[in-house]
């Protein structure tokens, strides 16, 4: 079985606050934030 790892940073509170999401690869390296987690906040897509 493969491990994987990944690093997050976060700065602020949970809700105004942001962070940076790094997995271990190098694949992904972005920012991040807590409406951008919600199923309706941006890069996310309705389904059903």
């Amino acid at each position: 079985m493969a491990i994987r790892t990944a690093e997050a940073n976060w700065t602020g509170s949970l809700r105004e606050g942001r962070g940076e999401l790094a997995l271990g690869s190098g694949a992904f390296r972005g920012p991040c934030t807590f409406k951008s987690r919600q199923p309706q906040g941006p890069g996310r897509r309705q389904t059903g």
